[in-house]
């Protein structure tokens, strides 16, 4: 899974969030590195809902007027603790290799 999307599924684990509040909170927890437009993080959730790693409802908690909030799922949790444990992987092997 691209770093991107794992930020945005990582970002819904934090509680009920907009894909508008989505948007702007890669750019701020990437240190503005990752810039995504709203049908880009509207795509991936879209992929999300698809896999059973989000679902989405009523607004949760503060949103744009008309837009749904989104809660990652438990199969969610599973899958982000698997790429978040192959980022981990991957660090520590280049960790390893630039000290060789």
């Amino acid at each position: 899974m691209p770093y991107s999307k794992i930020l945005v599924l990582a970002l819904a684990r934090r509680g009920p969030v907009s894909a508008y509040r989505l948007t702007k909170l890669v750019g701020e927890y990437s240190g503005n590195h990752i810039h995504m437009s709203q049908s880009h993080v509207a795509y991936f959730l879209n992929q999300f809902k698809q896999c059973g790693y989000i679902k989405s409802g009523t607004p949760f908690g503060p949103a744009h007027p008309g837009s749904k909030n989104f809660v990652i799922t438990e199969t969610g949790n599973r899958a982000l603790d698997r790429e978040i444990e192959n980022l981990r992987y991957i660090y520590r092997s280049i960790q390893y290799l630039a000290n060789s």
